[in-house]
């Protein structure tokens, strides 16, 4: 395929003649359609542009692409690319076209010159959470969050040559301020909008040859609300949770890669009480907590003069940031993951009568433990005491559709010599229901609930889970989705003014 072909398939990839089968789902993502089939399809349908406008397309993109400063805003490009077009157009005769497809027109000039080209619309599509390309030849993969019973829906986007996505990903990287070369093949990377981005260069280590990953993370983050309404968790459960932050507890958040962990910490800890100080530390932002003294600190990796590996004296990884956060006084400090021999840092701090809670890589409670004994970690049964709960999520299939679940609440009871793993919650996949399903049981069942009424001098343990379960019935009622509305309703507990509203 010529060049010219291939560059023009990249506008008019699928055409009003395009067979459309089983489609399940429709919607808009600006100007273009997107269309899910039953087979498993992703398909984008973008505007269409004639010949001719192909043609102006092609060369005000060229044309720009050279005359455009690098450091020029997008609302400037914008107004650029516009100026520009039209002056070719009445100079090339082509103001029949400009008028006629002007709208069109500019939509792919700023699809391709500010925005993620042919990604563009999955990179906007709000219902998207991961994006996969594994080859220049292969369609583009994505996850998207109403249909996880395919796993991976397979788009009608690809990029067709490795040069095509080799310039897609210097062009990429290069916005956020880095490139991979041959020394430095491996690239991550987060966006303004905290979107994780991880490029594979050439066939330095992947075959045959760039590869990319993207995690896309919501600008509105699922609440309490999203959560108890799909039936993740059940209204006792989370009023055990909220007792728990309360009593600034720590633990941990187990599952698999995908299985929800971040998106449960952002929606646990806005049930936390609102005038703590909360500190975050994260690789990469992910968490978005809506604490008025929230401090979100992040590592920092510094490119290495002589293109070698390791830890430099310019890095700022976990483990230092983990020693900054005990002198800072915090009332809760969030991990977003714990990998490594950083966990130790966090069961440190956990271990001054701060509340901890990290999200760790398991597949339940036994496996957690064992992790966090073993190498590179190496946090020995002694240290593991001070954990209060392990909260296990996982993937299951509910009537027919892939669903997030929450398999179990497990309590670390210490012994003598041992820990006592005294399960308080369980998921029955049958019934699709959570137990206990009343405060009586969960109460003659839990060890850490009457610590927890003692040290926060709670009168009538009953009475006060009603109470949060009121609380959690409101959002539910009023349809509470964002994280502001979902705080201040889970604020009044408290009886104070929310600091976000002061």
């Amino acid at each position: 395929m010529s060049e010219d072909k291939a560059e023009k398939n990249v506008i008019t990839r699928i055409d009003s003649n395009t067979q459309l089968v089983d489609v399940i789902e429709q919607y808009s993502v600006g100007a273009a359609k997107v269309y899910i089939t039953k087979n498993g399809e992703y398909i984008i349908k973008e505007p269409p542009v004639s010949e001719e406008g192909f043609k102006v397309w092609k060369d005000m993109q060229q044309h720009l692409n050279y005359s455009l400063p690098s450091e020029t805003e997008d609302l400037e490009k914008i107004e650029l690319v516009t100026k520009h077009m039209k002056e070719e157009a009445i100079e090339s005769g082509f103001t029949d076209i400009w008028e006629k497809e002007k709208t069109h027109l500019e939509y792919y000039l700023k699809r391709d010159l500010i925005g993620y080209e042919l990604i563009d619309v999955i990179m906007n599509d709000p219902n998207i959470e991961d994006i996969l390309c594994t080859s220049f030849d292969r369609e583009i993969a994505v996850v998207h969050k109403n249909h996880h019973e395919h796993v991976l829906l397979k788009t009608n986007v690809k990029f067709g040559t490795a040069e095509k996505l080799d310039r897609f990903i210097q062009r990429t990287a290069q916005k956020f301020g880095t490139s991979p070369t041959t020394s430095h093949p491996i690239v991550y990377l987060s966006s303004p909008k905290n979107d994780r981005f991880t490029f594979t260069w050439e066939k330095e280590i992947s075959l045959p040859g760039s590869t990319f990953a993207i995690r896309k993370f919501p600008e509105n983050p699922f609440t309490i609300t999203h959560l108890l309404e799909k039936g993740s968790l059940s209204l006792l459960a989370a009023a055990y949770m909220w007792i728990m932050l309360d009593a600034k507890s720590f633990g941990l958040i187990v599952g698999e890669t995908g299985s929800g962990k971040t998106t449960a910490i952002n929606a646990l800890i806005c049930m936390s009480n609102p005038r703590w100080h909360i500190l975050t530390i994260e690789d990469t932002r992910e968490l978005r907590i809506p604490h008025y003294w929230n401090e979100n600190l992040v590592t920092r990796i510094s490119p290495s003069l002589g293109g070698g590996s390791g830890k430099t004296r310019f890095d700022i990884d976990i483990m230092d940031i983990g020693k900054l956060a005990m002198r800072k006084r915090p009332d809760f400090v969030i991990v977003g993951e714990s990998r490594g021999e950083e966990t130790r840092q966090l069961f440190q701090v956990a271990a001054t009568g701060t509340g901890g809670l990290t999200s760790f890589h398991a597949s339940g409670p036994v496996t957690a433990l064992s992790r966090l004994e073993s190498e590179p970690i190496n946090v020995k049964m002694s240290q593991q005491m001070i954990l209060w709960y392990i909260m296990h999520l996982t993937w299951i299939r509910v009537k027919g559709k892939i669903s997030r679940r929450m398999m179990s609440i497990t309590e670390i009871v210490p012994k003598k010599d041992s820990i006592e793993l005294l399960e308080v919650f369980s998921y029955n996949e049958k019934e699709d229901k959570h137990y206990p399903e009343t405060p009586d049981e969960l109460i003659e069942k839990s060890k850490k609930l009457a610590y927890a009424e003692r040290i926060l001098g709670i009168e009538d343990l009953k009475k006060d889970i009603d109470l949060r379960i009121s609380f959690l019935q409101k959002c539910l009622d009023e349809k509470a989705y964002d994280v502001k509305v979902v705080f201040d309703i889970l604020s009044s507990y408290y009886n104070v003014k929310n600091p976000m509203y002061s």
